[in-house]
């Protein structure tokens, strides 16, 4: 079950999917970055909040911030193996970057 927020995320009143990092190991138990897993699911709008952040420049591009409450999301749903998050997406960025 996730709980938390995002801010600064654009999109999310049209989007259907979330790409979502979430602690899934203690960070106790955690060594170096290996305390995320990352989620590709449903944006179920009945357990996630999607608020507008009012600006007074750039309003064409939209500012939103996640509230999300008691989202399950099932393990079908990580990308790779858990506690991988972080390291995934520092890779995705450095490919991004090369383009």
């Amino acid at each position: 079950m996730i709980n938390g927020q995002k801010i600064w995320i654009s999109t999310a009143q049209v989007a259907t999917k979330i790409l979502l990092p979430a602690r899934t190991t203690p960070v106790d138990q955690a060594h170096g970055t290996e305390r995320l897993s990352l989620f590709y699911t449903d944006l179920d709008r009945s357990r996630i909040q999607v608020r507008e952040i009012e600006k007074l420049g750039r309003k064409a591009v939209d500012a939103k911030e996640l509230f999300i409450d008691g989202l399950e999301v099932p393990v079908a749903d990580r990308i790779g193996k858990e506690g991988k998050g972080s390291s995934y997406i520092l890779h995705g960025s450095t490919l991004s970057a090369c383009f």
